[in-house]
């Protein structure tokens, strides 16, 4: 016998799932029953991915930021791209950062160097700190204080901040000089 909670994921993604033709539906689908599973990734990325609604897109990026398994980081990895409207890349920058999934890290280091707009960096930076572990804080230390704008380096001294080890007390150190 199914416990509960199986019976309503089940319930859930057999909902959006089928409700994939209507955005509204599905997302609706999502905001009743509060959560996101592995199993509703694909349908999430769909959303992530196809819908036209730009706040339907942040919604489903948020979810699967909460979700946070591989599928999800590999979802949010793949539609973070430089043609996407500011706000969204923002929110999937934001999103990695919650996955606490250090797959996360290489693709918010390429937002922080390469994005054109300074919140979209500035959000990968904080991100970077959110992941935390020793392959987020050797992203940031990498990061030269020539390289970015002073609002977008406090980002990264704060993410450093976040992850007390001696290779961000190194990286800190090496900013100071």
């Amino acid at each position: 016998k199914l416990d509960p909670q199986w019976r309503l994921a089940s319930k859930f993604r057999d909902e959006v799932e089928g409700a994939l033709d209507d955005d509204a539906v599905a997302l609706d689908a999502f905001r009743r029953f509060k959560f996101g599973t592995p199993e509703t990734v694909p349908a999430l990325t769909t959303l992530l991915t196809g819908s036209e609604e730009e706040d339907n897109q942040r919604i489903a990026a948020e979810i699967l930021g909460q979700i946070g398994d591989t599928g999800a980081v590999e979802a949010l990895r793949n539609a973070l791209q430089p043609d996407l409207a500011e706000g969204l890349r923002r929110t999937i920058v934001k999103a990695l950062g919650k996955t606490g999934n250090p797959e996360a890290v290489p693709v918010l280091l390429g937002a922080l160097q390469q994005d054109e707009n300074m919140e979209v960096k500035k959000g990968a930076a904080a991100a970077l700190g959110n992941v935390g572990g020793d392959e987020a804080v050797a992203a940031l230390a990498s990061i030269s204080k020539e390289d970015l704008p002073e609002a977008v380096m406090n980002k990264v001294v704060a993410g450093l901040r976040q992850n007390p080890s001696s290779q961000a007390v190194d990286a800190l150190c090496a900013m100071l000089e």
